[in-house]
């Protein structure tokens, strides 16, 4: 653990909110949502099988329901019921001022920016593995179930992501590593977590820019703009 000095200077120069919860509760948080998730997808593929498109679709949809859901279970579970703490404690409250919001923009603009040269960039050089993969036609669905799984993807997902990795794991490892290698090391957890090398650096920058959302306003409901936002600009011309 870092000197308690140092830590608290770090704290006085952002709105990092100070936590009831240590390293072992998000340790045993994450193998949760790990193990959670195995257990998820392997089920899908299971009862997928060779059903029909439109029983498949619900299944797809039930997937991306359930993957937010056991995000906020975990941090339920080890954070506020198991210290009694309020909701609160993770953010979820409006931030003091209203720059926060053009914050949230200017992250988003960056984010996105950022994603733009890089595909241009592996893409010109012939990097194709490292080039962001396009979510295949069909995947979310018709009708009704685009939908929800556009609710999912869009708004459930960008809540239930925001609160487990910057809302439960990122001020937790500040008194361990300080702020900034709790952003970096949140931020690593974050781009592994979408399991594609594709956009494992810009998922990485995002993570960069929405902890820093969080750190500077001390809110959690920036970063679930900005991210909610760019979530829905991608949604919007996936086919």
């Amino acid at each position: 653990m870092r000197g308690a000095e140092t830590v608290s200077e770090e704290r006085g120069r952002t709105r990092v909110r100070r936590v009831p919860w240590a390293f072992a509760d998000t340790a045993q948080a994450f193998a949760l949502v790990v193990a959670g998730m195995v257990i998820l997808v392997f089920g899908v593929v299971i009862i997928r099988g060779d059903r029909p498109v439109g029983e498949a679709q619900a299944v797809n949809s039930l997937m991306l329901f359930m993957g937010p859901g056991l995000l906020v279970l975990a941090v339920w579970l080890f954070g506020v019921r198991r210290h009694r703490a309020p909701w609160s404690s993770l953010g979820f409250a409006l931030p003091g001022s209203r720059r926060s919001y053009v914050f949230s923009v200017l992250a988003l603009l960056l984010s996105l920016g950022f994603a733009m040269v890089y595909t241009a960039t592996v893409t010109a050089l012939g990097f194709d593995a490292l080039i962001p993969p396009a979510i295949p036609p069909g995947t979310l669905g018709d009708g009704v179930y685009r939908i929800i799984n556009t609710m999912s993807v869009g708004i459930l997902g960008p809540i239930a992501e925001e609160t487990f990795f910057r809302g439960f794991l990122l001020p937790a490892g500040v008194p361990y590593v300080g702020v900034i290698a709790a952003v970096i090391a949140t931020s690593a957890l974050f781009a592994v977590s979408h399991l594609m090398v594709g956009v494992l650096i810009p998922v990485f920058v995002s993570g960069l820019l929405l902890s820093w959302l969080y750190v500077k306003t001390g809110s959690i409901v920036p970063p679930v703009i900005a991210h909610s936002a760019q979530n829905l600009l991608f949604l919007a011309v996936t086919p």
